[in-house]
């Protein structure tokens, strides 16, 4: 996220001199960038003026399944290299191997030390929809699960699919309000899962950029936006595509009593039916009929719900206090 005071104070120190380039990684839905058309945005960093957008490292590399597979090993064995410095001791090597092929690609050998095998490494990427910050958070939570003893054990789907779940029930849900346009889309969002079983859903690109909901949700990680281009072109040109979250659909099934093991049988990178365009009012979701009750207050400008108590009993802002 990148705020936008914090963006105004890197402009003024420095962006005034051609001898220092700055790289900025943020959360790209949670970070707000100046609009000269806006007044209350007015300050930060400008698109195409001050920067401009780089790489996507959250869905950029989503391709095909062995590009996901062949990127999330490098940065993980980049990472534990970084950390380890013995793996890339030659005497360390000799105890598993050539840990790259000859065109420079981590062996499968790695994956196999630390998840014992290959649809556990799946497994792993799925939970993390292949977001390198999710990654390797989900890799530090489970990795403390054996204590850091992979002498002894590996990091099993069981293991992993429990943080997934853990990390959705204790982390992401609380980040929506009980009472809000988001919790209520993220009801109807559940509701399609427990009719249809599926985590794909699709919205149509008109109703995208005025819903508040959809996009809180996005941006909390509670479903995911898919690229365009692991999306069928027929469906780009009217719909968007999302995924619900990983740990959300794992709780889902553990809850139903169901073996959870079926997921070994996921595929990492989503898929499309070859009939899809025949069936695609199926997976449709239609995010307006959660109604954006949002008000702006003139004092502070910030928004909130119009269920809010204070607001509801005494028309005041909730931030602020100013009656409105």
């Amino acid at each position: 996220m990148i705020l936008p005071i914090f963006a105004q104070l890197l402009k003024k120190t420095f962006f005034n001199t051609n001898k220092i380039s700055v790289k900025i990684a943020s959360v790209w839905h949670q970070t707000t960038l100046y609009d000269k058309d806006d007044m209350q945005r007015a300050k930060g960093i400008e698109l195409k003026h001050d920067i401009i957008r780089a790489i996507d490292l959250d869905t950029a590399f989503l391709m095909s399944e062995k590009q996901v597979c062949d990127f999330c090993k490098e940065l993980l064995y980049k990472r534990i290299s970084y950390l380890f410095e013995k793996l890339e001791d030659n005497n360390e090597r000799k105890k598993f191997g050539k840990l790259r092929n000859d065109d420079g690609i981590v062996n499968d050998v790695f994956v196999t030390e630390l998840f014992d095998n290959v649809p556990n490494f799946q497994a792993f990427i799925m939970a993390s929809h292949g977001i390198p910050r999710d990654l390797m958070n989900i890799f530090h939570k489970c990795s403390l699960r054996i204590k850091r003893n992979f002498e002894m054990f590996c990091i099993d789907h069981r293991a992993i699919y429990a943080e997934a779940r853990n990390t959705y029930n204790t982390d992401k849900r609380k980040t929506i309000k009980t009472d809000s346009e988001a919790q209520k889309l993220l009801r109807i969002v559940n509701n399609y899962m427990e009719t249809t079983g599926r985590r794909l859903f699709i919205v149509e690109n008109s109703l995208v950029p005025n819903s508040e909901a959809l996009q809180k949700l996005v941006d909390e990680e509670l479903v995911h936006q898919l690229p365009s281009s692991i999306t069928p072109r027929d469906i780009c040109d009217s719909h968007k595509a999302y995924l619900i979250d990983f740990g959300n659909y794992v709780d889902w099934i553990e809850t139903r009593k169901k073996d959870i093991a079926i997921l070994l049988n996921e595929s990492v990178i989503a898929t499309f039916p070859d009939d899809f365009s025949t069936v695609m009012n199926e997976y449709e979701i239609d995010v307006a009929q959660v109604k954006n009750d949002s008000v702006e207050c003139p004092n502070c400008n910030s928004k909130f719900s119009a269920s809010e108590p204070v607001y509801k009993k005494a028309n005041l802002c909730v931030h602020c206090a100013y009656e409105i």
